[in-house]
């Protein structure tokens, strides 16, 4: 039996790290990004899910393959290190925990704002504010699109959260509707070959 992923996304300063130690998530707390210089990524993913998926203990992500796309398009000319199996096979994973990603988006101004506060001081990925504008706006893409329809980037369900205007048990309480909306009652099946399907992706997914 499987325990929980709970998956946190978002711009840079739109508050996932406080809303993760405010929540008090009897939780592995793993945060990821950016990965500098590294082409292949999707283990840290899978690795970082398999207490959930063994049934150990659930597991929270402070960004994820999310991250890598939206952060991709406006920072790497659109090169994602995440391949479209590889993101299947992740989500599938999170998926079989009962995934549920929590898109914390306040107002772009707050998040410009927190943005350009840890900008200053050098702590920043993003050195533009053009460039955490386009993030912030990917986002909210992805939010409205798993919300109303239209090719979202993800088939896990979604919550927004804003925290100038929610509550962090507002927060948990999406979270625990959204997660049984998508999961309850409903058979959950993970298929995994014996061997990657393309001899370019290298990362051991069959040995989960």
């Amino acid at each position: 039996m499987s325990a929980d992923v709970t998956i946190f996304e978002g711009p840079d300063g739109a508050g996932k790290s406080t809303a993760i130690a405010q929540l008090r998530l009897n939780a592995q707390v793993s945060h990821h990004g950016p990965y500098l210089g590294e082409a292949e990524i999707a283990h840290h993913y899978l690795e970082a899910m398999r207490p959930a998926w063994e049934g150990q203990r659930h597991v929270v992500l402070d960004r994820s393959w999310i991250s890598e796309a939206i952060y991709g398009a406006v920072h790497r000319g659109g090169v994602s290190r995440i391949t479209p199996s590889q993101r299947r096979i992740l989500e599938r994973v999170a998926i079989a925990c009962h995934g549920v990603i929590v898109v914390c988006r306040p107002r772009r101004e707050t998040v410009i704002h927190n943005w350009s506060v840890k900008n200053a001081h050098g702590k920043e990925y993003l050195t533009k504010v053009e460039l955490i504008a386009k993030v912030y706006e990917s986002y909210k893409a992805l939010a409205y699109a798993t919300t109303y329809g239209g090719g979202g980037s993800t088939v896990l369900p979604v919550v927004t959260y804003d925290y100038e205007r929610d509550t962090i048990y507002h927060l948990l309480m999406s979270i625990g509707q959204a997660r049984h909306a998508a999961y309850l009652r409903k058979p959950r099946v993970l298929l995994l070959g014996d061997r990657p399907n393309s001899a370019i992706e290298t990362v051991p997914f069959a040995g989960l």
